[in-house]
């Protein structure tokens, strides 16, 4: 399951195993009223990341199921940290997926109205 907890003034999601209370993954959110639709814009732990210009290939995933919106980058962009990468739409909320590290976009495994997993490879970025 997962939950939204606000921790001294920041909102984080919380995923935890059915029946456990077991801590698997926290993912810090920020949370925009946009009218008929609450916009979560999500950033993913660096740690689950290389360092920036290490020349490693980042492999930015899905932190939740949904479906996606909108692909907003393309193979060869370069982009910075922070700048979006993906949207995601899931119980009538848009996520926007953003670059951990700058780089160069090097893969883009989705397409705008499928569907995603969560844990499902989004974007490379070297």
């Amino acid at each position: 399951m997962k939950y939204r907890v606000d921790l001294n003034g920041k909102i984080y999601e919380v995923e935890v195993e059915e029946g456990n209370a077991t801590l698997l993954k926290t993912v810090a959110v920020e949370q925009i009223d946009t009218g008929d639709k609450q916009k979560t814009v999500v950033v993913t732990p660096a740690s689950e990341h290389a360092q920036e210009n290490s020349g490693e290939v980042v492999k930015v995933k899905s932190p939740l199921p949904g479906q996606i919106t909108a692909v907003k980058v393309e193979i060869g962009q370069i982009v910075k940290k922070g700048e979006v990468l993906v949207i995601i739409e899931a119980m009538k909320m848009e996520s926007e997926i953003v670059a951990p590290s700058s780089g160069k976009i090097v893969g883009i495994h989705v397409k705008s109205s499928q569907a995603v997993q969560t844990a499902d490879l989004l974007v490379e970025i070297e």
